[in-house]
């Protein structure tokens, strides 16, 4: 049956029966749509947005929303498409993106709401009476239960409260048992989720970690972004940015909020920032668990452009990146990801930034194909991986040259020469460095030709100002 204004009914009684009011009113931005039967009793009711298209081009108008599966109503956003028929919409016809959405009722989040509160958000509405029951909800690290607990009115979230006080710098894991959704499917044993009282991050904390810039329709760009730190951080608190910058104006510099919903990046975990979670996950063959879907992202141009990440009002990562980044021997780069080879890097480092490996071209969500594990030993200068090739198969692509003196001051000069002692790389030329630094090399020559398989020697020298001079030389296999 279509509901609609009387003065619609001649236009739309050809699809199907119809049923007129005099007035009826959906707004553009979103509304709560309720079914009721007699005396009140609700049957269904839907709170949705225009975020819920998930395309632009089909939320400026002429396309319905429609529903997936009509047998899991406790779903939201997930369950619902814009329309795939041509005309727009299906009144009074079976959906165009009919299909099941099976669900299992999951924790999505836990906001920490004060230091013996918390609000737990489930990925779907749930049956209101498993939602309040204490016994349903156990902290690991205290072995107890909440001795209130407020559902919310949509029935998504429940708040906790609780005799003892969660600590600062401290994780805590929340087990459920025994609840389950509106339709009365119940979660999978106890199902879990860690947090912590949110922390303020510093800069270098959260690092941009891979970048898609030029990807391939549908998809839409994406960054990826990791949490270095020790620290459990407010993904509502930082936004992500672009700097570009077109001769002779000024620099042009965007903000875009991450997410409004206090969720947490917890230490050691990516998340993936993208507007198409769905057709990346579909393109690179992965989960989207760690996925993130904003609902405006920066606008990050192919010819080259600064990715800010700020916190709170304040940059805590920035790098800038170009075509020219790219691996010189690919011919095809379009949806090929700039991934960063070591968090302990510079991000303005180019040489930190390396074509993702194939055959995905990309690890959105999880952990680079071009990573390097913080391997070295404790000598002034190691070289790690001792034996590389270069060759964008994801294995040991690129070799890290690893600085660990004993004290700040130094000036660091690396060179890279072939077995018939011809400079080869200009790696560092006359840079200070920390204590401890990390310099990667891809295997490419000044010229940035990838150069031949065989031994090379890396002639590091290192000078203060007082005087000292240190040299090593240390041997590295392109295989």
């Amino acid at each position: 049956i279509i509901l609609c204004k009387e003065e619609a009914i001649p236009f739309l009684s050809e699809y199907g029966e119809c049923v007129g009011f005099t007035s009826f009113s959906i707004p553009n931005s979103g509304s709560t749509v309720s079914l009721f039967q007699f005396h009140n009793i609700l049957v269904f009711d839907l709170v949705f947005n225009i975020f819920w298209y998930r395309d632009t081009s089909k939320s400026d108008g002429g396309w319905s929303l429609e529903q997936i599966d009509p047998y899991s109503p406790c779903l939201g956003m997930e369950n619902w498409r814009a329309s795939c028929n041509k005309n727009g919409g299906t009144p009074g016809a079976v959906n165009s993106v009919l299909g099941e959405t099976v669900i299992i009722p999951d924790i999505d989040y836990v906001n920490v709401l004060s230091p013996n509160s918390i609000e737990v958000v489930f990925n779907q509405k749930m049956d209101i009476n498993s939602l309040a029951d204490t016994a349903n909800y156990t902290i690991v690290e205290f072995n107890s239960h909440p001795y209130n607990v407020v559902p919310s009115q949509d029935k998504r979230s429940a708040t906790l409260f609780y005799q003892q006080e969660f600590c600062a710098k401290s994780f805590y894991k929340i087990l459920v048992f025994g609840s389950k959704n509106c339709s009365g499917v119940p979660v999978l044993g106890g199902c879990g989720c860690a947090f912590g009282i949110p922390d303020d991050a510093a800069c270098g904390d959260v690092v941009i970690n891979e970048i898609l810039f030029d990807p391939i329709s549908p998809a839409a760009d994406y960054v990826e972004i990791f949490n270095k730190s020790d620290k459990a951080l407010d993904i509502s608190q930082l936004k992500l940015g672009v700097i570009k910058t077109s001769f002779p104006n000024p620099p042009d510099t965007t903000l875009k909020e991450i997410c409004s919903e206090h969720r947490q990046l917890l230490p050691q975990k990516y998340i993936l920032l993208t507007t198409t979670p769905d057709d990346i996950a579909l393109q690179y063959e992965c989960s989207y668990d760690n996925f993130l879907t904003m609902k405006s992202f920066p606008s990050y141009p192919n010819s080259g452009a600064s990715v800010v990440l700020s916190y709170d009002g304040t940059i805590i990562d920035c790098m800038d990146y170009s075509e020219d980044m790219h691996y010189p021997l690919l011919t095809e780069t379009k949806g090929v990801a700039l991934e960063r080879v070591s968090p302990y890097i510079d991000s303005k480092d180019p040489g930190n930034w390396h074509s993702a490996a194939a055959p995905s071209y990309g690890s959105p969500g999880y952990q680079n194909s071009v990573f390097i594990e913080n391997e070295a030993d404790d000598t002034e200068i190691d070289v790690f991986p001792q034996v590389f090739s270069p060759d964008g198969d994801g294995f040991d692509d690129v070799t890290t040259i690893n600085l660990s003196m004993y004290e700040n001051g130094f000036t660091a000069k690396i060179q890279v020469f072939d077995s018939q002692g011809r400079l080869v790389k200009d790696l560092v030329n006359c840079q200070n460095v920390a204590s401890k630094s990390r310099f990667v090399w891809s295997g490419l020559d000044d010229n940035g030709n990838i150069l031949p398989a065989g031994i090379y020697i890396v002639f590091v020298e290192l000078f203060d100002n007082q005087g000292v001079v240190k040299r090593y030389k240390k041997a590295a296999v392109i295989a």
